[in-house]
């Protein structure tokens, strides 16, 4: 066999057989010691000892692949292979430029699309049912949602044409203007302003273009001191036609009214003294339905019976003392507010219909015989005591607000009272002796009161609302004890509250249940851990299921966000009973 040294010098022919012809290579052999470094050759040693097994004792040794020979492509197989290129390339431009026209073809497709389904929408809307609203009702739907939601005409406007047009036959909307001093006006040019529905007016196009909107429809009005716009008012609209006037307290000319027709006046507002325009809109207005006015505006009407249809009477303050015959020909009013006012007179007036009250820092206490009352909120008593019983046996909501010892709440007697809220505003003693003073827990306690069991619960709300709550926990559990109509219970912001609450409330047998009918319990509060209350909460919730009277909801409210123990952030957290 030859040696390796002679391998190297010689020249091996290689016959390839192509397509229909023959190629011959002379390929010249590497020298294979010096480019096969991981493999090395031993001159006595034959070539064929390179077939043999590997010897176990040494480890395995190969070939780096940069010994391998590379065969370069011929001439031929190179312009055939740029003709394929060239081929390929010419398909992948022509099917790029087919995607382009097709996705052109698609936006054209989808606005095509889109137009005509805007076409079958208007056609569809001929046929319409809203279609067939006359634009007289239609206006009327636009101004009530603008009169109750504080929005925008020119919202409205955008809607459609329909809409277009009944906002502008909604003529009560644009007669809504509000006369303010320029430094009040948000806007630079005579386009709309709308604030609490009425139309912003502290220049001459603005209430030339609010004017010439409004027609002659009847003028709700808002005066803030600009008795420029006033006068420029005057001259624009000769005899303007009032339905409602407030005025805030401002100095104007005596003369400013003088052109202005009030028979259609239904609502009045005065801040400050108008005695002389009171007195005039006293002989005119005759369907007068609400006014807020003081004591003494109240007086300056001359003729009581341009009041006679009086609905809503706001009397806000008074420095001398009313006489009970101001109050007793308005046998109508069903909402009556009294702040800081004064009645002198041994007699109670007597108000049939009214069916809304609110006390204010009100002397005497009780000036009212008012039998059909439904609704009755009265603040900031100073710690006035009352002893005389008060029965209002149509009454449904009593809230006291703001009150520093209100124990006159015990004198009222309304059987069918569904809602109690108390917000005292009061330090932790005088809350638990409030609550014992409504709903007394032992024989002998508030003073004169009969043994416990022979008490008449006067005061018995399906909803309970407490705020700044503060009594000790096993007094309010026995306070709780003696409510049996209630089904809702709201701790407000409470004071010191713990667990201990749930544990004192909570069933001790199925005998002995405090709160029996109550379904919704809440407790709202500025701060506070969270943890501790989820798992008292959700055993109290037990206990009252094995009791026999589960709660349907139970909620803690809080104003900031409260961190649960995942690591979620919420305002509300609602327990539920896990069975």
């Amino acid at each position: 066999m030859s040696k390796p040294s002679q391998i190297e010098h010689q020249s091996i022919r290689i016959t390839a057989a192509g397509h229909g012809s023959v190629n011959e290579r002379v390929l010249q052999p590497r020298n294979i010691k010096e480019e096969a470094p991981g493999f090395s050759f031993n001159d006595n040693q034959d070539i064929s000892d390179m077939n043999a097994e590997p010897r176990h004792d040494e480890p395995a040794r190969f070939l780096d692949n940069s010994s391998f020979l590379v065969i370069a492509p011929s001439r031929r197989e190179i312009e055939e292979a740029k003709v394929a290129i060239d081929s390929q390339v010419a398909l992948c431009v022509s099917l790029k430029e087919e995607r382009d026209t097709r996705q052109r073809e698609l936006v054209e497709l989808e606005e095509r699309i889109q137009a005509e389904e805007a076409i079958l929408v208007n056609r569809r809307a001929k046929i319409s049912v809203a279609r067939r609203v006359p634009l007289e009702i239609l206006s009327m739907i636009i101004t009530a949602y603008v009169e109750d939601n504080a929005g925008s005409a020119l919202v409205a406007m955008l809607v459609s044409r329909a809409w277009h047009q009944a906002t502008l036959l909604a003529r009560e909307i644009w007669s809504s203007i509000s006369i303010i001093t320029p430094d009040d006006d948000t806007s630079s040019d005579g386009s709309d302003q709308e604030v609490e529905t009425f139309r912003q007016c502290a220049s001459e196009p603005h209430l030339r273009y609010t004017l010439k909107m409004a027609d002659r429809f009847p003028l709700k009005l808002r005066i803030i001191c600009n008795e420029d716009v006033l006068e420029l008012f005057n001259k624009i609209s000769k005899k303007p036609r009032i339905r409602s006037i407030e005025i805030q307290e401002c100095h104007l000319a005596h003369n400013t009214f003088d052109t202005w027709d009030f028979s259609p006046l239904i609502t009045l507002s005065v801040f400050g003294d108008h005695r002389r325009l009171l007195e005039r809109i006293g002989k005119e207005a005759l369907n007068l339905d609400t006014v807020d006015v003081s004591g003494e505006n109240f007086m300056s009407f001359k003729r009581p019976a341009s009041l006679l249809r009086l609905n809503r009477l706001t009397l806000r303050g008074s420095v001398q003392p009313l006489a009970q015959q101001h109050l007793v020909t308005f046998g109508s009013i069903t909402t009556l507010s009294l702040e800081r006012t004064k009645f002198h007179g041994p007699t109670r007036i007597l108000l049939s219909q009214l069916q809304n009250l609110t006390l204010d820092h009100v002397s005497p206490f009780w000036p009212l015989d008012c039998p059909n009352l439904t609704k009755l909120t009265i603040k900031s008593e100073e710690g006035c005591d009352y002893d005389e019983v008060l029965q209002l046996p149509r009454l449904k909501e009593l809230i006291c607000v703001d009150a520093v010892k209100p124990l006159f709440l015990r004198n009222f007697e309304a059987p069918s009272l569904d809602i109690l809220e108390i917000a005292t505003g009061c330090n932790k003693g005088t809350t638990y002796e409030l609550l014992n003073s409504i709903w007394p827990t032992k024989a002998g306690s508030n003073l004169k009161r009969t043994p416990i069991e022979d008490l008449r619960q006067k005061l018995d709300p399906k909803i309970l609302k407490i705020h700044y709550f503060s009594a000790n926990h096993k007094d309010a559990a026995r306070i709780f004890g003696r409510l049996t109509r209630c089904v809702h219970l709201h701790l407000i912001n409470p004071y010191g509250i713990s667990t201990d609450l749930f544990e004192s409330i909570s069933p001790k047998s199925r005998g002995r249940i405090c709160l029996p009918d109550l379904k919704v319990f809440v407790i709202r509060s500025y701060g506070g851990k969270l943890e501790p209350f989820v798992e008292a909460a959700k055993a109290f919730l037990k206990r009252r299921r094995e009791a026999g009277a589960p709660l349907t909801r139970f909620a803690f409210l809080h104003d900031d966000e409260l961190r649960l123990p995942s690591g979620q952030r919420v305002r509300s957290l609602v327990i539920t009973d896990d069975k």
